[in-house]
């Protein structure tokens, strides 16, 4: 009940001095505060550097990750030909097994 009466009270404080002040949103006037404070400042560039930081480092990451890529597409073509070349080696011993057969077949 403290804390009730306690806010309604700033909440009527509040308004009161809003109403009294020029340039309030209670007349419809716009004040715009031309001064910029060192906290800002610090702030925004702060918020610029992490930006920085981040895009640099996504950049790396996508380089390692194209690195990666690329190996592993060499690896597969590398067994994909040894594949090729096991199955060159298979019908060639399949042939021979094949004429052996017809010369002893043939006899």
């Amino acid at each position: 009940m403290q804390s009730l009466i306690t806010h309604r009270l700033l909440l009527n404080s509040y308004w009161h001095t809003m109403r009294k002040s020029k340039g309030s949103v209670m007349t419809g006037k716009w004040q715009i505060d031309k001064t910029v404070s060192v906290g800002h400042i610090v702030s925004s560039l702060l918020l610029f550097g992490a930006l920085a930081t981040a895009w640099a480092n996504m950049n790396t990451k996508i380089e390692t990750q194209s690195v990666r890529i690329d190996s592993v597409e060499n690896r597969v073509d590398r067994e994909a030909q040894r594949q090729l070349d096991d199955m060159a080696q298979i019908r060639n011993s399949l042939n021979r097994i094949e004429d052996r057969l017809e010369r002893i077949t043939d006899k």
